[in-house]
């Protein structure tokens, strides 16, 4: 036996190895992380961003339009006493001819409808001072007064008589609506639902949004050219997923646009419409479809908003979706588009019943709401390869933001 070294007492612990051990738990932490993440990733199916409805209905989205709760919309004050006379600020709307409708039929053949082509009435652009006169917000003499500010100050007449006090944003833009025919509603004597922003606020933020839905949805529809259906069927997969009140919306922009504008509410089992626009629905879509009345008695005009027409859901009914799988549906589809400039029908969910279908396969154009971190991927997916292989054209999706 040989000594071959003497031993000596060390100084660090052979085991555990902390600075190694301190090395692979980092490195594993963070895989852990990044896995973790992927993970929750692939289980989210929901849509959050556009990109994300784009990729599950292989359409553009047409437009994105931001939730506003009815609290957000500004409130329109009455005008002062002595000073105007809220009277001269109920909205005037430019007269129509009431569009000529046939009836009905439940066979083969479409009834030959005449369009109702009578152009709209235009008027000079009228100046900011004469709306503010004429609806008795500012006197002659204060005319006088803030047109030779603006003119020293080289800015707007109108931002000097907003700024100076003497009118609110408000007062302006429903003195202008009035004096240019345009419908804009007051809040404060209005009875309609304050979910139609369109039709209290042009000045809110949701309204750019809108506008570009609205020109968006109208150039998809003019590719359809001169013989093509101007129906739309707004369709989502759930409820409370933006659907009724993009519909109601779009609708009042295109009448303040001018066009002459239908919304049909044919959802026959939980429609709204005729709450948002403080409308009668004893009589509407279920009657027409049931041939218990014209379609004409069914059209209500919404006081107000000239050009906008509205057919409500109608009496409830046993069986809405034996009703709309009539001819009469297709039929009634028809006549609505050779008769107004734009049909937009707020459908039923198409979730669990086929009535949307029924809807969209009569309209033949369609576009798809999906309401932000709400809406499932998967059913939106479903729901726009079903209406695609009706033969009816996607005009696009909207997201509903949240």
């Amino acid at each position: 036996m040989a000594l071959v070294s003497t031993a000596t007492m060390p100084l660090l612990p052979s085991s555990p190895n902390i600075p190694l051990n301190l090395s692979i738990g980092v490195v594993f932490g963070a895989l852990l992380g990044v896995f973790s993440a992927l993970l929750a990733e692939s289980l989210n199916s929901r849509v959050r961003f556009a990109e994300d409805l784009e990729r599950v209905t292989g359409s553009l989205v047409v437009g994105e339009l931001s939730a506003v709760p009815t609290h957000v919309v500004s409130r329109i004050p009455r005008l002062t006493a002595g000073r105007a006379n809220p009277a001269k600020l109920g909205v005037t709307s430019v007269a129509r001819p009431e569009p000529a409708i046939a009836t009905p039929s439940s066979g083969d053949d479409s009834p030959t409808v005449k369009p109702d082509l009578t152009p709209i009435h235009k008027e000079d652009e009228a100046t900011v001072p004469g709306a503010l006169l004429d609806a008795c917000l500012l006197s002659a003499a204060e005319v006088e007064e803030i047109a030779s500010i603006a003119e020293e100050r080289g800015v707007r007449f109108s931002e000097v008589a907003v700024s100076s006090g003497k009118v609110t944003a408000e007062q302006l833009s429903l003195a202008l609506a009035v004096r240019t025919k345009f419908s804009l509603l007051d809040m404060s004597n209005s009875t309609l639902g304050r979910e139609l922003v369109a039709a209290f606020d042009v000045n809110h933020p949701f309204m750019d949004d809108l506008r570009m839905l609205r020109m968006r949805i109208k150039a998809r529809l003019a590719e359809g050219g001169e013989h093509g259906s101007r129906v739309v069927a707004v369709v989502s997969h759930g409820a409370k997923e933006g659907k009724s009140f993009s519909a109601a919306n779009l609708a009042v922009s295109f009448a303040q646009m001018g066009d002459r504008t239908l919304l049909i509410d044919a959802d026959m089992r939980t429609g709204r419409q005729h709450q948002l626009f403080s409308l009668n629905n004893d009589v509407g879509l279920s009657s027409v479809l049931g041939l218990s009345c014209n379609p004409k008695e069914a059209l209500q005009r919404v006081t107000g908003l000239g050009d906008l027409t509205v057919m409500t859901a109608g009496p409830e009914v046993p069986s809405p979706t034996d009703l709309l799988a009539r001819n009469t549906t297709v039929h009634l589809m028809q006549m609505m588009s050779n008769t107004f400039d734009v049909v937009i029908v707020d459908t039923p969910s198409a979730d669990i019943r086929p009535d949307a279908s029924l809807v969209v396969a009569a309209a033949r154009n369609f576009i798809v709401v999906a309401r932000q971190n709400r809406s499932l991927t998967a059913a939106l997916e479903k729901v726009t390869q079903s209406m695609s292989q009706l033969g009816a054209r996607m005009l696009g999706s909207v997201l509903v933001k949240a």
